[in-house]
């Protein structure tokens, strides 16, 4: 019986997985001007009290599945994975010339908090590679900017604040963590500020 190839792949993401990071994954700033709160039934939130002045939270995004391999071809090219060329394959529409990349790519984030009024609010993400023997590279996802609204709302009214990636790319590069920092000033007097998560919107492909 004749080899047979039997594995089976696609070159096109999915654009709709959505991944909830949560308050409880930030934790406790270390100058301990935030706490764990429940604002009622089904609502956790790091909170930073109205007597307080600011935090800087910062979480491993260790719910994002990731993979570091891409799929490449054969020796000849003509079969197995793609790219194939168009001189190997010349009836091939708009063949594809690059090794598709397989795993997780994070497109935008959604920011989920409520406040009584924010002085200042900054949100980032960086990915950490670590190699070794070898100065660490930090690549900028979302850069760590003032990119969240900080008016005073109505308790129970939540913000969820759209942040789009400036650049998406697929995560394929080994031993790298991911992080997101947050940085919040409710300026004290009777300003406070309660933190739910933030909702990784992705595309992804483990096909």
């Amino acid at each position: 019986m004749p080899n047979t190839d039997s594995s089976f792949t696609q070159d096109t993401p999915f654009t709709d997985m959505e991944i909830f990071v949560g308050a409880s994954a930030f934790g406790n700033d270390l100058v301990n001007h935030s706490n764990f709160v429940s604002t009622g039934a089904g609502f956790f939130a790091v909170n930073i009290a109205a007597a307080s002045t600011a935090i800087n939270v910062i979480a491993d995004l260790s719910a994002v599945l990731k993979r570091t391999g891409v799929f490449g071809v054969d020796a000849k090219a003509t079969r197995g994975y793609p790219p194939f060329t168009g001189v190997n394959l010349p009836t091939l529409k708009n063949p594809s010339v690059l090794p598709v990349p397989k795993g997780i790519q994070i497109n935008a984030v959604d920011i989920v908090y409520w406040t009584s009024g924010l002085s200042a609010a900054q949100f980032g993400i960086t990915a950490v590679n670590f190699v070794n023997n070898a100065a660490v590279n930090i690549v900028t996802i979302i850069p760590l900017a003032s990119n969240m609204p900080g008016g005073g709302q109505v308790a129970g009214i939540a913000y969820r604040i759209p942040i789009s990636v400036a650049n998406p790319a697929f995560l394929i590069t080994q031993d790298t963590e991911l992080v997101a920092t947050l940085n919040v000033s409710s300026g004290g007097g009777t300003n406070s500020f309660n933190f739910y998560g933030i909702v990784l919107k992705c595309s992804y492909n483990f096909n």
